[in-house]
């Protein structure tokens, strides 16, 4: 069982791994006020991926409270299972409708989820803007995991960026029976998905591997926003978790402010959803970089 939670981890979750490519990592002149944001969590990804969905661990969430999410959901008359990303008050569901045919569509309603992940925004809480730029495509999660060891805390991210490689998945249906993700039946499961050159909004939850000070926050947010087995080893740099929308828009080459990025993200045209591998390659964007605090 422990093999199948670590192949789970890895398949949904993701775990960092530092590489060296020497690329530039700027920092726009804004940031963090160290204002922790406060997140909250609905039910387990742990289950989702063990295939031990129910249909009472579903929950109603409201994702316009939230500055940010991601998770899995379903609304409506479409009953299966799939992946959700919101950001600034939109909210996608990638859904498989009764024939079977995957659909992105945006949600203005609470849908249900048996797992959720929120960023819930405050006025005295400020993201740290951080300019995204390289010659050559390096790792997202390289990037993802230096944000949090400079932060030394976990972190929540919304960024955009050029993708010249996006692998991952999405979720067609919820396992049931304690059939896992990674079991036969992982094709009935999750659609496998390979882009080139994508420009992709996305949302991540970090949480560093090793801190000065380890935190209960860090350890529940961990536990409850990854598949991360601690009996199988620790892992090398992040617990890293990101769902992305490809968007039509790039995102912009310069900017002034956090609203008019905010306004621009507010405008961008999504067609297709996904869990993002560690494995995908970004050039260039941003990041909004919070520091998160769970709250119960």
């Amino acid at each position: 069982m422990a093999r199948s939670v670590w192949s789970s981890f890895l398949l949904r979750c993701g775990v960092g791994v530092i590489v060296m490519l020497g690329a530039t990592f700027a920092v726009a002149a804004q940031r963090a006020d160290r204002t922790p944001a406060p997140v909250s969590i609905l039910g387990s990804l742990s289950r989702v991926n063990a295939g031990m969905v129910s249909p009472w661990d579903y929950g109603m969430i409201n994702a316009d409270e939230m500055i940010a999410a991601l998770g899995v959901g379903t609304v409506g008359k479409y009953q299966h299972t799939g992946e959700v990303i919101s950001f600034l008050g939109r909210t996608f569901i990638r859904a498989t409708t009764p024939k079977g045919a995957p659909t992105v569509f945006e949600v203005n309603t609470p849908l249900r989820s048996p797992f959720m992940v929120g960023i819930h925004a405050k006025p005295e809480v400020l993201p740290r803007v951080v300019r995204l730029s390289a010659t050559e495509p390096r790792l997202l999660h390289t990037d993802l995991e230096k944000m949090a060891n400079e932060a030394g805390a976990p972190i929540a991210v919304l960024g955009w960026a050029d993708m010249p490689e996006l692998e991952g998945n999405a979720l067609k249906r919820a396992p049931s029976g304690d059939e896992s993700l990674t079991g036969s039946k992982a094709g009935e499961y999750l659609d496998q998905l390979r882009l080139r050159n994508a420009s992709v909004v996305f949302v991540a939850v970090v949480v560093p591997a090793t801190l000065p000070r380890p935190s209960l926050n860090a350890a529940t947010i961990a536990k409850m926003a990854t598949d991360y087995d601690p009996s199988q080893g620790a892992p090398v740099a992040a617990l890293i978790h990101v769902h992305g929308a490809v968007v039509e828009e790039a995102p912009p080459a310069s900017y002034n402010s956090t609203p008019i990025l905010q306004e621009a993200l507010r405008r961008t045209t999504v067609q297709e959803v996904l869990h993002i591998y560690g494995s995908s390659t970004i050039q260039r964007g941003f990041a909004m970089v919070y520091e998160i605090n769970y709250q119960e």
